[in-house]
């Protein structure tokens, strides 16, 4: 049975288009396993549209903690803990952060406007005020990079973020005096 957070963080994917890679599982050690290719399935599981919802009254009695992963290549959110984890490097976000982070990660390279990352992450309508935002985004782009992560937070002036590959950059060639040193 899934937790009421984890089956809300399903339906919302769903609900926004997700069609990438999700793994549940029953517990820390599961999740490592399976991550590290360690473990085969054994049982087909439901797809997320396929999960029922959970009324406001949670999960069952009695009922397993279970771990999300959203995957984007190598880089992973992982929901049930609230970090972002570029395998060995993991960085644990406040919920401003994951909320940012994950409403990018459901639709990658999209421009999500302002109004929308407000919407989703604060639940307020937007009133223009984009700086809390812009802070945001700002220490999450600095937890990005200390995971090294493939991807950077790019801002679309006047309208919002978006997630875009991190450009590969190319070792400085010396050329003239610098080359016979």
């Amino acid at each position: 049975m899934l937790s009421s957070a984890t089956a809300e963080h399903l339906n919302g994917l769903v609900d926004s288009g997700w069609h990438g890679p999700v793994l549940i599982v029953g517990s820390v050690a599961e999740a490592r396993e399976a991550l590290q290719g360690e473990v085969a399935p054994a049982r087909a599981t439901p797809s997320p549209a396929t999960t029922p919802r959970q009324g406001a009254g949670g999960p069952a009695a009695g009922a397993a903690t279970v771990t999300t992963v959203v995957d984007l290549g190598r880089l992973r959110l992982d929901v049930d803990q609230r970090r972002v984890v570029n395998a060995p490097l993991a960085e644990s976000l406040t919920p401003l952060e994951f909320g940012v982070l994950e409403a990018l990660l459901r639709q990658p390279g999209r421009v999500q406007r302002f109004a929308e990352l407000t919407r989703s992450v604060w639940g307020v309508t937007y009133t223009g005020d984009c700086s809390p935002l812009h802070a945001v985004v700002k220490r999450l782009r600095g937890k990005l990079e200390l995971v090294r992560a493939p991807v950077q937070l790019s801002a679309v002036r006047g309208v919002g973020f978006r997630l875009a590959p991190r450009p590969i950059r190319a070792e400085p060639r010396l050329g003239g005096a610098l080359a016979s040193i």
